[in-house]
């Protein structure tokens, strides 16, 4: 999705952080992964630097998990947004359960 380097990026919808980290062996760099309340997860990739912990509590379209950059693999200042409903696989990553994030953007407008 396209981000400014150094734009605040927010949550799409209420939950906990499961997940900080400096690097993701896919190339995601710096990322917060968010589990929500209804049970899907969101990762939040190539992040300046996370501004939130594992377990802290984040409100949708409010709390700062970080700033947008082009951390890990990535050309330019981008976020990489994935909502997907856990999974059995690879870090929980089944690609038939990947959701679209679209309706879940409108709002945050």
């Amino acid at each position: 999705l396209f981000a400014l380097h150094g734009d605040p990026i927010v949550p799409i919808m209420d939950g906990r952080v499961t997940a900080t980290r400096d690097i993701h062996p896919r190339g995601y760099g710096r990322y917060v992964r968010v589990a929500h309340d209804n049970g899907m997860i969101s990762w939040y990739g190539h992040l300046d630097r996370p501004t939130v912990n594992e377990g802290d509590r984040v409100v949708g379209g409010q709390t700062v998990l970080g700033l947008a950059d082009n951390s890990g693999n990535s050309t330019g200042d981008h976020l990489h947004l994935t909502v997907q409903w856990p999974g059995r696989g690879l870090d929980g990553f089944v690609v038939e359960q990947v959701v679209d994030p679209m309706p879940y953007l409108a709002h945050l407008r």
